[in-house]
């Protein structure tokens, strides 16, 4: 990637403007191209430029036609030539320490020297006479020449003559957006034409000389926050049809709103390393040609272009913007194979909405689709996403930065950061994988709110490798805090994910992850000053036919600074792992407790819970209330255990602290504080054991004690008896 140089005053130590400028030394010394831009976007010659603007010179000085070899002439100066009347052909003297040189009448080159270096060299001004050359417009006479305008505007109405060149000094404004258009042989209608190709006064053809990349101010474009989306869109038009990169420099931020990218669009490279704004309020009509088309104001649609490269930096300047939700920076709808850094700021609804090639409809998605870089930050709490995928199917994000994005926004509560959300169940968003993700959101820290089509979820292979969310309450917007809400899903993987709020909320009773509908997960979360560290398949939605079941996952919660552990609702399927880190009294209105089975949302009784296998431990804290809770007791025992826990940190007493309740339909195995008895009798309690639970006896382990007890329809009994 291209070294971004800062915009510090010269001299400049930076090492990145250093090693900017090391570059630019490459391009004065070798690049072919007349000009360089430097990095604070004004131009500057290269030697190749400093070259041509010495020969212009020379030729605008002209030869000075003293006579010819047939008749007779001295040469005095290095400017003198004479003809060879016989061939047409014009020499000068090249040894200048002999000068002056006679040449008697009736000659010829070979009789008055001979030609080569030190004698006669041809040169070739057959036509060009001194008076002419002398004149405003003399070089044009002379092949090769660079003719050297002030705007665009002259060069089109300019007569270049035999000019190979035309070079201005800038489009509309001395020094801003300076370009050279060579003559490409071409004949047209007078003084038409654009910034890429046009036709001068005479009808000749000029095409823009660039070195890969096209400056946006070469089209006109000043950044003074005038409507130039017209400018941008010609530019932009003109970069892809001429295959050269899109560049927009540093501290320089044009306004539009509209910009199109199309098909014929394809392979556009682009290079923004300012920020193009959104002008307006949003209510900028959109240009609509297809139904699909979005309706609500943006400043770029992707509309089916592939292979698109580059950096793409937008400023939505949300501040002045309606208080619409689907005001977004960028619309990107089907296309391939795109490989894009993308920056946001201050942004009103997404950041970047991607959806199928038809918008809503059954189409097809977008794919292979490759962000290195997401970021997008505003000042203060607004927006809707940093990101929205609709619909994908293949989308790779090296590092998400999500800040500030998330809250109200008229009257709706806003999630923020990523939202993996298909509208419909024809949508599917499969095969998306994020290295690092990073989001502070006062609503949602990140989203999976899935759909199922036929019975299958139709979002698929889910993974993020690491995960942190910071998630702040504002009380004004009244709503509960989510670190994150994955639902609807099938096969996903977080490989670490830490979710904390910044003080101890407990309004709205926050919850650090809520896991619905998930089927073959793989989930590791860790959780700070949550008032829930986690819901596990508490709510049957809608969007899924009704289901709120986890399916063979596995699931691990570490909660630290919590009142609640987690709650597990409907599953089939669960390896589930909690290790709590100081429970803590938030609300003196609730207890303190590990993990409770509660009945979901929407499903009542017949929340089930079948081939559960919990493991369950704390550290010191606050007093617990409670370790495992079964409010939900319709448990399939064959099936479901505790298991490898450590629950001796609670005080159990079988009334107002316990360490399990109600669990008689769990098996237990190697629980500390509940299976082995540890010269005590076993627990007493609510409904605690079931038949079958075995107790380990470590007092009594001597020939003629027993190994422990196993609690039968009848009671407790001894077994396993040792023998003398």
């Amino acid at each position: 990637m291209a070294t971004t140089p800062t915009n510090l005053s010269v001299p400049s130590e930076s090492p990145r403007d250093l090693k900017f400028n090391a570059g630019k030394i490459d391009e004065f010394v070798t690049s072919l191209a007349l000009q360089y831009i430097d990095r604070f976007g004004d131009a500057h010659y290269t030697i190749e430029g400093l070259k041509a603007l010495v020969l212009q010179q020379i030729y605008n000085l002209g030869w000075n036609p003293v006579g010819s070899f047939q008749g007779g002439a001295t040469v005095s100066s290095a400017g003198d030539i004479i003809q060879d009347e016989t061939t047409g052909v014009w020499y000068r003297w090249d040894d200048l320490s002999t000068l002056p040189k006679f040449v008697p009448a009736g000659s010829t080159p070979g009789s008055t020297g001979g030609i080569g270096e030190g004698k006669w060299l041809a040169v070739d001004v057959s036509d060009v006479l001194r008076k002419d050359l002398q004149g405003s417009n003399g070089s044009t006479l002379i092949g090769g020449s660079v003719y050297v305008v002030d705007y665009f505007s002259d060069a089109k109405s300019a007569n270049a003559g035999k000019s190979k060149y035309i070079m201005t000094r800038g489009h509309h404004t001395l020094g801003v957006g300076a370009a050279t258009y060579f003559s490409d042989g071409t004949t047209g209608a007078p003084s038409t034409g654009n910034e890429l190709k046009f036709y001068d006064a005479t009808g000749n053809g000029w095409y823009l000389h660039h070195d890969g990349t096209i400056d946006c101010r070469q089209f006109g474009v000043v950044a003074d926050g005038s409507d130039e989306t017209t400018k941008l869109q010609l530019w932009l038009d003109c970069c892809a049809q001429s295959g050269a990169e899109a560049y927009i420099p540093v501290n320089v931020s044009p306004s539009a709103a509209g910009l199109i990218c199309t098909s014929q669009h394809n392979g556009l490279k682009f290079k923004w390393h300012g920020y193009v704004k959104h002008w307006g309020d949003g209510t900028k009509p959109a240009t609509v040609v297809d139904s699909w088309d979005p309706s609500s104001g943006y400043v770029l649609y992707l509309k089916e272009v592939s292979d698109l490269t580059g950096e793409i930096r937008i400023d939505g300047v949300r501040t002045s913007k309606i208080a619409d939700e689907h005001i977004h920076n960028i619309h990107s709808y089907g296309g391939k194979n795109h490989v894009l850094s993308l920056f946001f700021k201050e942004t009103r609804g997404d950041g970047i909405y991607l959806n199928a090639a038809h918008g809503n409809q059954d189409s097809t998605p977008p794919s292979n689709m490759t962000y290195p870089l997401v970021e997008s930050v505003n000042s203060d709490y607004d927006g809707r996403n940093a990101m929205s995928i609709i619909c994908a199917d293949g989308v790779s994000i090296g590092t998400f930065v999500s800040y500030k994005h998330g809250g109200r926004i008229g009257t709706v509560m806003q999630p923020g950061g990523l939202d993996i959300e298909p509208n419909y169940s024809y949508q599917p968003c499969t095969n998306i994988q994020i290295d690092s993700y990073y989001s502070r959101s006062c609503g949602t820290g990140f989203t999976i709110f899935g759909k199922v089509n036929t019975g299958n979820m139709v979002v698929r292979n889910i993974s993020i490798s690491k995960m942190e969310i910071v998630m702040e309450y504002i009380s004004s917007n009244n709503n509960q805090l989510r670190g994150s809400l994955l639902m609807g899903a099938d096969g996903l993987y977080i490989g670490s994910s830490h979710i904390r709020c910044l003080s101890n909320y407990t309004a709205n009773s926050p919850i650090g992850a809520q896991i619905d509908a998930c089927y073959n997960a793989d989930i590791n979360i860790s959780t700070e000053r949550f008032y829930q560290g986690a819901a596990i398949g508490i709510k049957a939605w809608t969007e899924v036919g009704g289901i709120a079941r986890i399916v063979n996952s596995k699931i691990s919660v570490t909660p630290r600074i919590f009142q609640r552990g987690a709650v597990i609702g409907d599953v089939n399927g669960l390896d589930f792992v909690l290790r709590a880190f100081t429970p803590t009294l938030m609300s003196v209105s609730s207890d303190v407790g590990l993990v409770q089975t509660i009945q979901s949302d929407g499903l009542g009784s017949s929340t089930f819970i079948k081939s559960a296998r919990l493991s369950v431990s704390s550290g010191p804290g606050a007093a617990i209330t409670w370790g495992v809770f079964c409010v939900n007791t319709n448990i399939d025992r064959e099936t479901c255990i505790i298991h490898d826990s450590d629950l001796s940190s609670i005080v159990h007493n079988g009334t107002t602290t316990n360490r399990l309740i109600s669990t008689a339909n769990f098996q237990k195995r190697n629980i500390a504080g509940v299976t082995p008895k540890g010269g005590g009798d076993t627990i007493t309690g609510t409904a605690i054991w079931g038949v079958g639970d075995v107790v380990n006896d470590n007092t009594t382990s001597s020939a003629g004690g027993y190994i422990g007890k196993i609690y039968t329809a009848s009671g407790w009994k001894n077994y396993g008896a040792i023998s003398a």
